[in-house]
């Protein structure tokens, strides 16, 4: 299975704010769903996680593990070290908050990078002003 993200506009066939159904409809019902600590409903899929708005319950945002092929505005994610880091470059002003690194340019943020765990990295489409709240702890990251 192989996923198109569209920065700040979600999935190709699944933009943000789309509702529960549309994800069904197409990939039928996820493996198992839950609700998480920020009210959101999560639906867990074989390498990826979809999650639901608390308040809107539209499509927010969907977390990709390593295994899957994913494009990001037509280009592909390399999962590999240097792969990670060129999209780092792309974007040109990548951000750590949390362990988690945020490129507010592309849309993505990705984890498993600054500590070089390969089996927990991901990368996460997020909708935009997703991280407002967090400006004040932003750091820069540096590539290296």
């Amino acid at each position: 299975m192989s996923f198109e993200i569209r920065s700040y506009e979600g999935l190709v066939g699944y933009p943000f704010g789309s509702a529960a159904n549309v994800f069904t409809d197409s990939l039928g019902p996820p493996i198992f769903q839950r609700t998480n600590g920020d009210g959101e409903v999560e639906y867990h899929y074989d390498g990826f996680i979809i999650r639901f708005d608390a308040q809107t319950a539209g499509f927010r945002e969907c977390t990709f593990a390593r295994q899957l092929r994913i494009r990001l505005n037509d280009d592909d994610v390399e999962w590999s070290t240097e792969g990670l880091r060129r999209l780092c470059v792309e974007d040109g002003s990548p951000q750590q908050c949390h362990g988690t690194i945020l490129l507010l340019r592309l849309g993505v943020s990705l984890t498993g990078v600054t500590d070089d765990e390969v089996s927990d990295r991901s990368l996460t489409a997020f909708r935009r002003g997703d991280w407002d709240d967090f400006k004040g702890e932003l750091k820069p990251y540096n590539v290296g």
